[in-house]
């Protein structure tokens, strides 16, 4: 870790700006669920793709973390731009799949989640880079929302989508000091691109993996 990038006088500014965006991230995480379409679903991503990345950057500033400030470009431009981008291509050229109809439970779900998650975070302040616990318990109920649409909705591009919203959750926990930093939207990067080359293949369907009693949610 190097000097702070942000001034002293910044700082408090800075820190509120990062709960700004996780607070963000975390309502586009509920919105998420609720999304139909194919081009929504990944618009909203891509959103809170941009203000995870935002979080990331403002917090590698405050801690002075060149590894925190790559890993949240990488987020911008890969979870931001490139895939969005490719899966929106794969969408036009196959047609838009209908997903799956949003389940009266899962909104309901979801907020258990986000306070299942404001539970578990210990009341402590995380020294360094403006990490305390709402901001903690915010990136958790983002991973947790990412995981709800991974498993919860039968389409694949709402589970590439819930991948890349995991990735944002990580980033959003990320701390400057954390080794090898700059490889944590890899975690979600890796299988997302998986999906997204599967699902490119001119045999694939949109509709595949989408189990019977999935496509009925």
């Amino acid at each position: 870790m190097g000097a702070p990038l942000i001034g002293s006088m910044a700082a408090p500014f800075a820190q509120s700006l990062t709960h700004l965006f996780g607070s963000v991230a975390l309502m586009l995480g509920l919105v998420l669920l609720t999304q139909r379409r194919a081009g929504a679903l990944i618009g909203v991503g891509a959103v809170q793709a941009w203000v995870a990345a935002g979080a990331a950057a403002v917090r590698g500033g405050l801690g002075g973390d060149a590894g925190l400030a790559a890993a949240a470009l990488i987020t911008l431009a890969a979870s931001g731009v490139a895939v969005p981008i490719a899966l929106t291509l794969v969408v036009r050229r196959r047609g838009e799949a209908p997903t799956p109809a949003s389940a009266p439970g899962r909104m309901g779900l979801g907020a258990a989640l986000v306070g299942l998650a404001a539970l578990a975070v210990p009341a402590v302040a995380v020294a360094g880079g403006g990490q305390t616990r709402e901001s903690l318990a915010v990136a958790l109920a983002v991973l947790l929302l990412g995981a709800l649409l991974v498993t919860a909705r039968g389409s694949p591009i709402a589970q590439l989508v819930g991948m890349l919203s995991l990735g944002n959750g990580l980033i959003l926990a990320a701390t400057p000091g954390l080794p090898l930093v700059a490889l944590v939207p890899l975690a979600a990067l890796a299988p997302a691109g998986l999906l997204l080359g599967a699902m490119a293949r001119p045999e694939s369907s949109l509709e595949a993996g989408a189990t019977p009693g999935a496509r009925g949610r």
